[in-house]
């Protein structure tokens, strides 16, 4: 594993859920 903590995987799952969520956008 790359030893990420909590907070880096918090940050990792909302960056990626901004990125789906703006490719959905019209």
């Amino acid at each position: 594993m790359f030893g990420l903590g909590t907070q880096e995987l918090i940050w990792i799952f909302l960056i990626l859920l901004l990125l789906f969520g703006a490719s959905k956008l019209p």
